[in-house]
C-alpha cells in the first residue's frame, strides 16, 4: 500500500509547478514568480555596500555610490548614474547572519544561492510587475524600484532621481 501511494505522490509532483503569483490569480507563462497589472507597486532592491558570496545576476543598490548594480560574476556593474537615497529613509546596517537562506521559490528543490530571496528554475524566470508609465504614475518611488513599463515595453529602474528604461 505505502508503495502505490509513493507513486502517486511522485507521479503528482511531477505536474506541480513552482509559480507563485501577487495581485494576480494565475500565473503567466513561464514566470516563477509573476505580479498582477497596472499596479503602482514594483520590486525594491536592496541596499547595501558588501554583499558577500554574490552570485551573477544579483541585483543591487550600492548605498555609497547610490547605484544601481548588477553582479556579473567578477564585477559590480552599474546599471545607473548616482541617485539619491532619502534622508529619512531606514536603511539596515547590520550585518546578515551568513548561515541563514531567505525565501527560496524553487522548482529544482537545490536551491543554493544565498539571497534575501532566490529564484531558481531550470525553465521559468522572474516576471516584473508591469506598470504603465511608472515614471508618470508612480508617485515618490523608492531607490532601486524596478518594474516593466507596459507602454514603452522596457524594464524600469529608478535611481532616487531619475528613471533608467533599457530595451
Amino acid at each position: 500500500m505505502k508503495a502505490i501511494y509513493s507513486i502517486i505522490l511522485l507521479f503528482c509532483f511531477n505536474f506541480l509547478q513552482a509559480q507563485i503569483g501577487i495581485g494576480i490569480q494565475d500565473v503567466r507563462g513561464a514566470s516563477i514568480l509573476d505580479f498582477g497589472k497596472n499596479q503602482i507597486n514594483g520590486i525594491v532592491l536592496p541596499y547595501n555596500e558588501t554583499t558577500n558570496n554574490a552570485v551573477n545576476g544579483t541585483i543591487r543598490v550600492d548605498k555609497t555610490t547610490n547605484k544601481v548594480q548588477y553582479y556579473n560574476g567578477f564585477n559590480w556593474i552599474d546599471l545607473t548614474d548616482s541617485g539619491q537615497i532619502p534622508a529619512n529613509m531606514y536603511i539596515n546596517n547590520n550585518d546578515e547572519v551568513a548561515d541563514t537562506q531567505g525565501v527560496v521559490i524553487s522548482d529544482t528543490g537545490d536551491a543554493q544561492a544565498p539571497g534575501v530571496l532566490v529564484l531558481e528554475s531550470t525553465n521559468k524566470a522572474l516576471t516584473l510587475p508591469h506598470i504603465d508609465n511608472p515614471h508618470l504614475t508612480i508617485v515618490d518611488p523608492p531607490i532601486g524600484m524596478m518594474c516593466y513599463d507596459t507602454v514603452s515595453k522596457t524594464i524600469a529602474i529608478f535611481n532616487g532621481l531619475e528613471w533608467y528604461f533599457y530595451k
